[in-house]
């Protein structure tokens, strides 16, 4: 089983990819919340995208990306449904 260091940028990422875990874009749900939407299932989110045309989820390509460019700190809420 392998060990990540979430408190550093490089282990989460290679958590998130590894897991396939997708992070949603927070204009997305404040897109939903604005419209009185119900924040979508991961399934249901995947085709989604923002009112700009930006798909709903961020690509572990695209978060790699914004790490590599100085973006060490950011914050991250987790939650879960049936």
């Amino acid at each position: 089983m392998d060990e990540y260091d979430l408190q550093n940028v490089s282990g989460l990422l290679a958590f998130l990819r590894d897991a396939n875990v997708r992070l949603v874009r927070p204009q997305f749900l404040r897109e939903l919340h604005q419209a009185g939407r119900a924040w979508p299932r991961r399934q249901e989110a995947e085709m989604a995208r923002t009112v700009s045309g930006e798909t709903a989820l961020l690509s572990h390509d695209e978060l790699e990306q914004k790490a590599s460019q100085g973006w060490q700190a950011f914050s991250i809420l987790s939650f879960s449904h049936c």
